[in-house]
């Protein structure tokens, strides 16, 4: 986090341990498997029966927890087996319901790509974002066990290097280190009063313009305001 001069509020090192992304795919896939095996059905079901009857409007609305990875890509597994009146007990002991079964595979399906795209989101977000906070920032990539070890002690060592004041913390592991990003320059803030949002710079202004919301709403303004009218008067520069 930064302060309001734009200074860093603590004294951060980060160490991101990463592996190749076809590595991470398959590992994700494994892990999807490996969290249904150990109960994740049972506790979807759970949370989905108690959200249900005290805040349905959530999974009609997709909203609060109805965002988290998980509960989106069964829901409709869960009403089915609400439906069907499938009690715990048989989800402990992995009794699903013939004719849900393939919902099931298609929902684990579902999971797992929203696993992989969430991943991808995260890896972008470290190489595109975090770099530009003035922040050590080492990489380890770890394909194996052995790898792990061997990062895990080159971190260690960046830790104690870190703790102990040394200056250029970017040396004790040069062949780890990711040199900062320069800092995005300012953008400019783009108001659509025809929308009430404020946009950040020409490409979310271009993404907004183009969409559904923002050209239904120009059309109606068009047609109260005469065939002469511009979309352009929604626009007011901030």
């Amino acid at each position: 986090d930064e302060g309001e001069g734009g200074g860093i509020l603590y004294d951060a090192l980060i160490l991101w341990v990463d592996c190749e992304a076809s590595v991470l795919e398959k590992r994700l896939e494994v892990r999807a498997k490996k969290m249904v095996e150990r109960g994740l059905l049972l506790e979807l079901y759970t949370i989905f029966l108690r959200v249900d009857k005290e805040l349905p409007q959530w999974r009609t609305e997709q909203k609060g927890i109805f965002q988290a990875i998980g509960l989106k890509e069964f829901d409709s597994l869960l009403c089915g087996l609400q439906e069907r009146r499938v009690s715990m007990e048989d989800l402990r002991l992995g009794n699903i319901p013939e004719e849900y079964r393939s919902v099931f595979q298609e929902a684990l399906e579902k999971l797992v790509r929203r696993t992989r795209r969430y991943s991808r989101t995260q890896r972008s977000y470290v190489r595109n974002r975090l770099r530009r906070h003035r922040v050590p920032l080492f990489r380890y990539e770890v394909e194996d066990r052995e790898a792990l070890v061997a990062a895990c002690g080159a971190a260690v060592h960046v830790c104690q290097a870190h703790l102990a004041g040394e200056c250029d913390i970017a040396q004790v592991d040069a062949g780890h280190f990711l040199a900062p990003l320069p800092p995005q320059p300012k953008l400019e803030v783009r108001e659509c009063a025809l929308c009430s949002k404020s946009l950040m710079g020409e490409e979310q202004w271009k993404k907004h313009a183009r969409s559904t919301a923002h050209k239904r709403r120009a059309r109606a303004q068009r047609k109260r305001s005469g065939p002469h009218a511009s979309e352009q008067k929604s626009e007011r520069r901030g």
